[in-house]
């Protein structure tokens, strides 16, 4: 959004932005995937320049898509309040890329 809102402010940081963005993509965490996705989307609609940049990445990365396996949003919740599934893994502080001390 504020991209969007304050195009010329941003202007001389959209390239560390759209590889931030970009990065996030691939994050482990479903939300980041998803903002940074809606902020390459709005990034999109203020700087149609960046269509050459974003076409690329997704003709690059598809595929990566197509390796998953298909999951419905049932089986997604059921997995996250699977505690099994999350006993003794990592865990790491919000915000942080350092493991979380127990």
């Amino acid at each position: 959004i504020f991209v969007g809102s304050y195009p010329l402010e941003c202007q001389p940081e959209l390239p560390t932005l759209t590889e931030r963005w970009t990065n996030h993509l691939f994050d482990q965490i479903w939300s980041v995937r998803e903002d940074a996705a809606r902020a390459l989307g709005m990034a999109l609609q203020a700087y149609p320049s960046l269509q050459h940049v974003i076409l690329e990445l997704l003709n690059t990365n598809i595929g990566c898509a197509r390796k998953q396996p298909p999951q419905t949003r049932a089986e997604m919740l059921r997995s996250h309040n699977d505690a099994n599934a999350h006993t003794n893994s990592q865990l790491y502080s919000c915000g942080s890329l350092a493991p979380k001390l127990r």
